[in-house]
């Protein structure tokens, strides 16, 4: 378990503010903490929020929050989805001083952070109450999780495709032609699109660097799965 030291000190550095940030979170703001690094990552238009923490013990941290429900803590230097909601706690006081009071409200009353804010103390259920309302919390996310996973998906399939990804579909398209006249058949002419098609995302992957066109290879297998049934039809 983390150890993170306080005292009586008070926080010397205050919170700094990033804006203009790449990737899906375009606002942080971090700090230091009696030997504490904290920061929080911001969306504001999805209502996310991600608190990371690297300790005085040398560990990384990390919390997902969604409209103000936890979807996952992990470890991340083990990798690992843990339990780690009184590490996040014994954070509070420093969270709650966060200078933008939309942020405390999408941290969500979690870890102890709109009591601190509020000046209450905070209050811990016993631990079998306190797993129920996290399994309730987190099947009430689900529906978020899925509409999220469906938005990432049909985002990466409107996507524009690239000059790299046409010269793909044409090679592809190209090799199965040539597979099919060795013999004329089909069935050879459609796995040779698949394994074109799959090559090609290991090469975004791999030497691009970057995420496969997943509509290119979607493109690709259609025909190909239908020269595969006509292979077998007429065999």
């Amino acid at each position: 378990m983390a150890r993170f030291v306080y005292g009586n000190s008070i926080m010397q550095d205050q919170w700094k503010y990033i804006s203009d940030r790449d990737g899906d979170f375009p606002e942080a703001y971090l700090v230091n903490a009696d030997g504490n690094k904290i920061k929080v990552e911001v969306n504001r238009l999805r209502k996310q929020v991600k608190i990371f923490v690297e300790t005085v013990d040398g560990e990384t941290l990390e919390s997902s929050i969604t409209n103000g429900i936890v979807l996952d803590e992990k470890n991340c230097k083990t990798g690992r989805k843990e339990d780690l909601i009184e590490e996040f706690t014994a954070l509070g006081k420093y969270l709650s001083s966060i200078p933008d009071g939309k942020v405390i409200r999408l941290i969500g009353g979690n870890y102890g952070v709109l009591t601190e804010f509020l000046g209450r103390a905070a209050q811990f259920a016993n631990e079998d109450i306190r797993l129920i309302k996290r399994l309730l919390m987190s099947l009430l996310a689900l529906p978020v999780m899925i509409f999220a996973g469906l938005l990432s998906l049909f985002k990466d399939l409107v996507e524009q495709p690239r000059i790299s990804d046409l010269a793909d579909a044409l090679v592809i398209v190209a090799g199965a032609y040539l597979t099919y006249l060795v013999n004329y058949n089909y069935i050879f002419g459609g796995i040779a699109l698949i394994v074109g098609a799959l090559a090609s995302g290991y090469v975004d992957w791999l030497v691009r660097k970057r995420q496969p066109y997943i509509l290119k290879v979607l493109i690709i297998s259609v025909p190909a799965l239908y020269a595969i049934s006509l292979g077998i039809k007429y065999q």
